[in-house]
């Protein structure tokens, strides 16, 4: 299975090859919800501390994971590790460019 990991940065549509598809699981880290529905996207998972997201934002299908801001690894960090958890061995990363 394969995870598409949407960050906060910048993005460049025009520059992004790879989509999810079918049964690709889809998560959010935090602000990265805004770059994944600019790009038509919506996430299974949103997950973070959100300091830079509004919860009225978050798709009402998603998953919301929320964790404290007082924690070790970055909210990318967080979601590739429940990427992992899910059994996915292929991971692409979007965004993360300021």
């Amino acid at each position: 299975m394969k995870a598409f990991i949407y960050t906060g940065g910048n993005i460049f549509p025009e520059n992004i090859t790879e989509h999810p598809k079918g049964d690709d699981l889809i998560i959010a880290a935090d602000s990265g919800c805004h770059n994944a529905i600019r790009l038509g996207v919506t996430p299974n998972i949103v997950l973070g501390d959100l300091d830079s997201l509004e919860e009225k934002a978050i798709p009402e299908s998603a998953e919301l994971l929320r964790v404290p801001a007082e924690k070790d690894f970055t909210d990318t960090q967080l979601a590739v590790d429940t990427a992992l958890k899910k059994g996915v061995n292929d991971i692409v990363i979007v965004g993360g460019i300021d």
